[in-house]
């Protein structure tokens, strides 16, 4: 799955937000958006999209996951079809596209 930096970069991330999978909270606590989640009570979201690749790139998001993988970085899909170049095929999906309204660049 892919998601799109605020500089239009696409980045491998299966979730819109950065919350569940990163240390984003703890980094970027005042770049939060509020929303009414499904039981109605108000819900911060981190959302991909309103970060910068470099931003991006001072998460954790390997800790949430096990100890071993703490300080993981999310890879870019240009990082990721190098990773993977003829040795498996990519299959992306873009993450909510209505979501977007921006050009997508590839590199940092």
């Amino acid at each position: 799955d892919l998601a799109i930096s605020k500089d239009g970069v696409l980045i491998c991330l299966h979730d819109d937000t950065l919350e569940r999978t990163t240390d984003v909270e703890t980094r970027f606590p005042d770049r939060a958006v509020t929303e009414t989640g499904r039981d109605g009570q108000p819900t911060r979201r981190w959302y991909a999209n309103d970060f910068t690749l470099a931003e991006i790139r001072t998460l954790d998001a390997g800790s949430w996951f096990d100890p071993g993988f703490a300080y993981a970085r999310i890879l870019t899909f240009e990082e990721a079809i190098e990773l993977v170049r003829g040795r498996a095929g990519l299959f992306p999906e873009l993450k909510s596209p209505a979501r977007l309204n921006m050009s997508v660049r590839f590199g940092p």
